[in-house]
């Protein structure tokens, strides 16, 4: 029965990635979720019950690995629970119930052999996808590149196929071993459609990511030789890491110093709050404020030219950190400690190096995808037993009424917020209705993302201030305190409307609008000294995207400082 299963779970693995094409609405990515939820719970009731129907017993052992896995969710369920009181996402609960369905799964009944042979399947499918769309035979999520798998954009595919790169190069090298001529021939093949892949998904996260497995797969065998010749081995080492460390910065140096700024802000977070973090999920509502905060301090800061709106800290240990603290960091660690110094197992410890790696430079944990494969590949680490644990027929019966219970509990919220969905979009034009839906629905929906961006273009039509202020609390960006700024110019209320434009101001010095409203707020106050500065301002700002309406507004702000500068 478990062979099956495994199958179903490695089919399961090739179409995931899949399923971002098939799906819709304003809650879309809940949807991948739920198709996780309900394949894991399925298999994981038919495995159940076809025990209980033979009348026999499920042994499993609890391992150390096990516990630290415990031991982490449950301090994240702590920190849902006094830290955020519970003010997150629906789509939180849907994404980490699955991945722990997941493990658990896995954990039973999984081959590995059947997981790495689907992870390259799963990834010589998205090399054609992506290798179709570069010759413009397909098309992608996203207007903006030419190659996007079935992801949203290139990173997110460099991440996926770094992780089956190596796998099929830790196969392959297993089938050099068992000198498997058929398998020698088909797994190159795949490591060149791989690697091409690769190419044109243009990741330097996916490239560390892809040094850091296979050094982990080779760190056996280059342990003898660095033993024998430490100082040379070291030099090597250490000129690559520099090298290819400066290579990759000055490939991109925007992007590179606009990570170090995410950094740097979310290192001031930490300090802020170190033990326990800000709460999950509270990134992206105290971000930008943060942000602002640190350019008001330093106004000359080397960063400016690069600073926009963030919504992923580009490390998710330093995530971690901010959201759960210190304390959260090292349940975290003590996890991987755990797996990378269990015995033998090199080529699953190379793997999970490789997503390790990603996560140095990106953000697999809101990538359900990764994060699913995190999980399943944890799942067939094996570490030091604890004590096995054999579930009776009574105990399967519970595990099943659990396991319905939350299926049943998961498909009533997708049919919510599917329906939420529709009737967003059939009450878009009614501003009666849409009023009503909002009044009534805001709570259980306010910490959607997507359901936050139309309710703020909706705002913008139907203005209220208090409905205003809860955006800005959970959804901050420069544009929303300019928007919602020459809202209260409208209003008259112009204490509030400086406000917002200081704060935006503040959150991107690289943006001219922010400055610009302030110009014209002191303009029209009558307040010369403070036009004047800020004509001087705008002028002497970095802008750091030129267009029509930048052009404008420095001709107009030039020609102001012309006629009163007599």
């Amino acid at each position: 029965m478990k062979k099956p299963i495994s199958i179903l779970l490695a089919a399961f693995i090739v179409l995931l990635p899949l399923s971002a094409w098939l799906v819709g609405g304003i809650f879309g990515r809940q949807e991948v979720v739920l198709l996780a939820c309900v394949v894991l719970l399925a298999a994981l009731f038919s495995y159940i019950l076809f025990q209980i129907i033979c009348k026999t017993q499920i042994s499993v052992s609890f391992t150390v690995l096990d516990l630290s896995v415990f031991l982490f969710l449950l301090y994240g369920l702590a920190n849902i629970v006094f830290v955020r009181h519970f003010n997150i996402s629906l789509f939180v609960v849907y994404k980490w119930f699955a991945v722990f369905c997941a493990y658990l799964l896995c954990r039973v009944i999984l081959h590995k052999n059947i997981l790495m042979y689907a992870l390259v399947l799963s990834g010589l499918v998205q090399s054609a996808i992506a290798i179709l769309q570069k010759f413009y035979v397909l098309g992608n999520n996203n207007i903006f590149f030419d190659v996007t798998g079935s992801f949203s954009n290139p990173g997110r595919l460099g991440g996926f196929l770094a992780v089956a790169f190596v796998a099929a190069f830790c196969l392959l090298r297993n089938a050099v071993k068992n000198k498997s001529l058929k398998q020698i021939l088909l797994l190159s093949v795949s490591l060149v459609f791989l690697f091409y892949a690769l190419v044109l998904a243009d990741s330097r996260a996916a490239f560390v990511a892809v040094f850091c497995g296979v050094a982990v797969y080779f760190f056996p065998f280059v342990r003898k030789i660095f033993i024998k010749h430490k100082i040379v081995f070291t030099s090597i080492f250490l000129a690559i890491i520099i090298f290819g460390g400066l290579l990759l910065f000055n490939y991109r140096q925007g992007s590179a110093n606009s990570r170090l700024l995410i950094w740097r802000v979310s290192a001031d977070m930490i300090s802020d709050k170190p033990v326990f973090g800000h709460g999950i999920t509270s990134f992206d509502e105290k971000y930008m404020h943060c942000q602002a905060a640190y350019f008001n301090e330093n106004p000359n800061s080397k960063f400016i030219a690069v600073a926009d709106n963030v919504a992923y800290v580009y490390n998710e240990f330093l995530h971690v950190s901010v959201e759960m603290g210190i304390l959260g960091l090292m349940f975290l660690l003590l996890i991987f400690y755990c797996a990378f110094f269990s015995k033998k197992q090199q080529s699953q410890k190379a793997v999970l190096a490789v997503l390790l790696g990603f996560s140095m430079f990106s953000y697999p944990t809101e990538i359900f995808i990764l994060l699913f494969l995190f999980a399943i590949i944890l799942s067939c680490t094996n570490t030091k037993k604890l004590y096995e644990i054999n579930l009776s027929r009574y105990w399967m019966i519970i595990c099943c009424f659990i396991v319905v219970c939350a299926c049943i509990l998961t498909l009533k919220t997708e049919l919510y917020l599917t329906n939420a969905s529709h009737k967003f979009t059939q009450l878009h034009e009614n501003e009666k209705q849409t009023k009503e839906y909002i009044l009534k629905h805001y709570k259980r929906l306010k910490y959607e993302h997507e359901f936050c961006r139309i309710y703020t273009n909706w705002l913008m039509k139907n203005p209220s201030e208090k409905e205003i202020f809860n955006v800005l609390e959970l959804f901050p960006s420069s544009e929303n305190y300019c928007i919602f700024g020459e809202y209260y110019v409208e209003k008259e209320m112009y204490e509030k409307a400086e406000e917002c434009f200081n704060i935006s101001a503040n959150m991107l010095p690289n943006r001219i609008l922010p400055n610009y409203n302030l110009f014209k707020l002191y303009q029209n106050l009558g307040d010369e000294e403070n036009t004047m500065r800020m004509a001087k301002k705008i002028l002497s700002q970095h802008i750091k995207i030129e267009n029509t309406q930048t052009i404008r507004i420095q001709f107009e702000v030039e020609k102001y400082l012309q006629a009163n500068s007599l």
